[in-house]
């Protein structure tokens, strides 16, 4: 696995899903629970929207700055 972080993952709906794989953990055995970090790609890429207004109403990035 090196240092790639990738573990076989059948949650095909999830943002971090390529491949088979979950882009972001390295386990994903939950006990029979669902995956605490799933999210769909539009609800991420809405809550990256909002992260980035939110600091550029605080002045944390410029508003020329990517993302």
């Amino acid at each position: 696995m090196g240092d790639k972080c990738t573990t076989k993952c059948k949650n095909d709906k999830c943002f971090a899903f390529e491949t088979g794989e979950c882009r972001i953990l390295r386990d994903t055995k939950f006990s029979g629970k669902p995956c605490p970090f799933y999210k769909t790609k539009r609800k991420r890429d809405a809550e990256c929207k909002r992260t980035k207004a939110r600091l550029i109403a605080l002045g944390i990035i410029n508003i020329e700055e990517e993302f």
